[in-house]
């Protein structure tokens, strides 16, 4: 009976997802799609302030600068590629950065703010490099807004989509208690939260025994290698209150620093891992 109960939740499971291209690459496509959308929002914002600045002939700008449409538009490609090249170091086409929170926000305005600093340093010691103050402020200004709400949009495109299967990352939960149980509801109820519960793992459960709504066992402890393997999963959450702190030692070592699988623990751990962690809030649960 617990075989066919496992088997009928994978059958499920490989079901639930859409199958093709896009799945196979979805997490490569991604940041290159958002670099390019960045590169396109960029460019208009910088073109936006320069007709402003320049074609608008607004009384509170001087008129005695250069307003060569060639030189500010070479100047707008080299800050398109230095703010794409920024954000790439600053790590926003990182997925661990994207799609949730407000860490995404603030590292953009922290890049234009740099970016602005740079342009203004450059200009002070070289004294050919001429650039209208005003454009400047309402570059700055453009493109943190604009970048910002051109990611807010993307990122409430990915959580649409997501609903359909795509851009998840299929979960496993170890340990099997009511937070546990919590936790998985939460996923459950949130599908912007990224994950896709394939199931729990507790020692002493057999597989195939139900343990919350449709999510069965799939395993105890000493057959994690396989369950990773077998069911191809990308996420791991640790429930902290359901495990020993060896249990938890000893799964950290193993996929802490894993580059297949990333490891999340649930709150409460600081008196066993205090550095190494990020907190992040997955469907309104801190891991």
């Amino acid at each position: 009976m617990a075989e066919r109960n496992i088997s009928f939740t994978a059958h499920q499971t490989k079901t639930s997802q859409p199958e093709g291209f896009l799945l196979r690459h979805q997490w490569t496509i991604l940041p290159i799609a958002l670099a390019i959308l960045d590169g396109l929002t960029v460019f208009g914002v910088l073109n936006l302030a320069f007709n402003i600045r320049f074609k608008l002939n607004l009384p509170i700008f001087r008129t005695e600068v250069m307003d060569s449409p060639a030189y500010y538009l070479n100047l707008e490609c080299a800050m398109v590629i230095a703010v794409l090249v920024m954000f790439l170091l600053a790590g926003l086409y990182n997925i661990s950065n994207l799609l949730a929170g407000m860490r995404e926000y603030s590292l953009v305005f922290n890049c234009v703010v740099i970016l602005v600093v740079l342009i203004l340093v450059v200009s002070f010691l070289i004294p050919a490099f001429v650039i209208s103050r005003g454009w400047l402020v309402m570059a700055w200004l453009f493109t943190f807004l604009g970048v910002d709400i051109e990611r807010f949009i993307f990122r409430r495109f990915i959580h649409q989509i997501r609903k359909k299967g795509y851009f998840v990352k299929r979960t496993i939960i170890i340990g099997a208690n009511e937070e546990s149980r919590y936790l998985a509801g939460q996923i459950q109820d949130t599908p912007r939260s990224g994950m896709m519960i394939i199931g729990f793992m507790e020692e002493g459960i057999p597989a195939g025994n139900k343990i919350y709504e449709r999510y069965v066992s799939l395993g105890n402890l000493s057959q994690l290698d396989n369950i990773i393997e077998k069911y191809h999963i990308e996420e791991i959450i640790l429930t902290t209150s359901a495990l020993s702190q060896d249990q938890i030692i000893s799964i950290f070592r193993r996929y802490g620093v894993s580059k297949k699988v990333t490891l999340r623990l649930t709150s409460g751990l600081y008196e066993v891992i205090t550095t190494g962690v990020q907190v992040r809030e997955m469907a309104g649960v801190h891991c």
